[in-house]
């Protein structure tokens, strides 16, 4: 008798059949979610073997003016002007946010400067950039003077996707 009570305990204390067959799939149905977004992404980082944006970066400059003496900007610190061209190598459009540049000097980040007056191709609040296209855009940063010599890298993020470019 004391059996039978036992056994009866255990199936009392175990789950049932399809709670465990539906708690299984759940997990396996998560993992797989896991692992499809590892692969694919919703960032369209690489397609075909390629990054999903490219840039190659033009002549850089310093200085303390922008434009010309009447409409232009001028500064007791010191401008970086970084023009650059971006293709998208993604089968979609991409958009590229003036916060998504970034100028890195040290520990030290900088977000473009305001300033649109004086430079060609000047990067507004949001350039959508099509599949396949290319686009020159020119940034502005303000930097202190002491940076001036110092080793400076673009970052350019689009979809949580960061490239950097030594300039």
């Amino acid at each position: 008798m004391e059996n039978n009570q036992n056994t009866e305990n255990e199936k009392k204390k175990s789950l049932p059949k399809w709670m465990i067959y539906s708690i299984s799939a759940i997990v396996v149905i998560l993992a797989l979610s896991f692992v499809l977004f590892y692969i694919f992404g919703d960032e369209m980082e690489i397609k075909n073997g390629e990054k999903l944006f490219s840039v190659s970066v033009g002549t850089t400059y310093t200085t303390q003016q922008i434009g010309d003496s009447l409409l232009g900007e001028t500064t007791s610190e010191l401008f970086v002007v970084v023009p650059f061209n971006i293709k998208n190598n993604s089968n979609e459009e991409i958009t590229l946010y003036s916060n998504g540049c970034k100028l890195k000097i040290g520990n030290s980040t900088y977000e473009p400067s305001t300033i649109l007056t004086g430079v060609d191709n000047p990067l507004y609040i949001a350039e959508a950039i099509g599949s396949g296209v290319t686009k020159q855009i020119t940034v502005v940063f303000e930097i202190p003077l002491s940076a001036k010599d110092l080793a400076k890298t673009l970052e350019i993020t689009i979809n949580r996707y960061t490239q950097s470019y030594p300039i």
